[in-house]
């Protein structure tokens, strides 16, 4: 009975010991600290430091619910010196600050603009400052700026700048002369690549731009548009070719094709649906009666009234252009086509002439057998280009050199030094006889080629010396195109 009686009571210690534990007294609070200032600046948004440690509030705001006491306050603000001040946070008289960074003139900063040549206008943020270069901007407020300068004959230049308080920003800039050589680029234009196949002008004098692989631009002299796969029926954003027939429409080949547009209306040719016998299209030419010429990867097609006519070699005509590259009509709209394997053809009253190196049997001693570019001239003349070729014949190494020929009274007068390459991609000859020969390594330009003038990036705005393509607009303006720097245009020698 005794241990029956034991275990209850010591249960009930228990539990009394451990009501105790649980009971506890809190002291009641006091009234909130009552401390209190308000902080505004000019301009706003500073960042409200105290005593080193960031509040997370930025001015204009009141810090409340503070202990009566002096504390540090800086007010931190991009581009801005910091401001440091004591506050005394009292209850009987609450602080009320107001910074205005503008009164401090050590809080203002300095422009120090320079510009090559002198004399440049100098705009902020789109302003018209009023001042020209060289030239010190005083008591500029801190932050960031869009600076341009301006000069007669150049290239207006924007870009941003930034502005710290008491210090000066140095901004110099050499200004691109734009009375001869104008570049447009990604960098400055509508483009989006600077890898361009090839270009073109209508009869308004808009630019039509075919790129290497972002679609065809357009350009009025004031804006871009650009048609692509993904706004337009192009066959391939990759555009090689380009040419506007008599009617002003559009040729445009790719490298998927062949489009005529007409209205912002495309109609598309390809091995599918046409006679098209590549879809890779080298050049479109289009002769005085208004017949298309198309070289594509496998022959010579002509579209006559929407009637197709296709040449190319098979088992039984082997004189027929295997490879062309371009096509040219002279005065008499005869038809010459450069061809990379089989050299030259004439396509002159519905027959076809070969004309090509056979060492040791031919006359002619054509610099290479492979025709990169060919154009006719005003005076009758025809220009060829042709890629430097080695081969091996009769048991021995025959090297090509390559160069141009100009065709005259059908004998081939022959330029094979003093061009900054061989290697030649486009030629263009204007109404005045002017000759544009766009190599790997540059351009050359003469209408006699002892007085020739060979332009590179070194000593030019060229911005890549590999030219692609070369056209003349109705000014005279010209046009040219390069594989990595964009398109330029030339206004050296106009010559309409």
């Amino acid at each position: 009975m005794k241990k029956i009686f034991i275990i209850p009571v010591l249960a009930f210690l228990i539990v009394l010991s451990s009501c105790e534990k649980e009971v506890s007294v809190t002291p009641p609070e006091g009234p909130a600290p009552e401390g209190f200032y308000y902080i505004n600046s000019y301009p706003q948004g500073a960042e409200i430091w105290q005593d080193g440690i960031f509040t997370g509030n930025y001015s204009p705001d009141s810090m409340v619910h503070l202990e009566y006491d002096v504390y540090e306050i800086t007010l931190k603000k991009p581009f801005f010196r910091d401001t440091t001040f004591l506050v005394d946070a009292s209850k009987d008289e609450p602080q009320n600050i107001f910074v205005n960074y503008l009164e401090n003139p050590g809080m203002l900063g300095k422009i120090n603009c320079e510009s090559r040549p002198t004399g440049a206008q100098i705009f902020l943020n789109d302003s018209a400052t009023g001042k020209v270069a060289p030239v010190i901007l005083q008591n500029i407020v801190p932050g960031k700026y869009k600076i341009r300068y301006e000069l007669e004959g150049f290239r207006d230049f924007d870009t941003e700048i930034i502005v710290n308080s008491n210090r000066v920003t140095q901004y110099e800039r050499r200004m691109q002369d734009t009375t001869i050589w104008v570049d447009h680029r990604v960098l400055n234009s509508g483009l989006e690549t600077d890898y361009i196949n090839a270009v073109v002008t209508d009869d308004k004098n808009n630019l039509w731009v075919g790129s290497d692989g972002y679609g065809l631009f357009f350009f009025n002299g004031i804006e871009w548009k650009k048609y692509s796969q993904s706004n337009s029926r192009i066959p391939s954003n990759k555009v090689t070719a380009l040419a506007f027939g008599n009617d002003q429409t559009l040729w445009v080949g790719t490298a998927a094709g062949i489009a005529k547009m007409q209205n912002n209306i495309w109609t598309v040719f390809n091995i599918y649906n046409s006679r098209l016998p590549n879809n890779n299209i080298e050049d479109i030419e289009i002769d005085l009666e208004g017949d298309v010429w198309i070289a594509t990867g496998r022959g010579v097609v002509r579209i006559s009234n929407d009637k197709w006519a296709v040449y190319k070699p098979s088992i039984y005509i082997d004189e027929l252009p295997v490879s062309p590259r371009d096509i040219a009509v002279d005065i008499y709209n005869n038809k010459w086509v450069a061809d990379y394997d089989d050299a030259i053809y004439e396509y002159s009253q519905s027959k076809w002439t070969r004309t090509y190196n056979n060492p040791p049997y031919t006359t002619k001693f054509l610099p290479s057998n492979k025709l990169t570019a060919v154009e006719a001239a005003p005076d009758g003349t025809v220009w060829f280009a042709h890629s430097p070729f080695t081969y091996y014949f009769s048991y021995s190494t025959i090297h090509e050199p390559g160069g141009l020929t100009n065709l005259v009274n059908g004998e081939f007068v022959q330029y094979i030094s003093g061009l900054p390459s061989n290697y030649i991609n486009v030629i263009h000859i204007s109404p005045n006889n002017i000759k544009y020969v766009g190599t790997e390594s540059g351009i050359v330009i003469f209408e006699n080629y002892a007085g020739r003038k060979e332009y590179q990036t070194y000593n030019s705005n060229l911005m890549s010396n590999y030219i692609t393509d070369i056209t003349q607009d109705a000014n005279g303006t010209v046009w040219i195109s390069t594989f990595g720097g964009g398109v330029v245009k030339y206004k050296g020698e106009v010559s309409k």
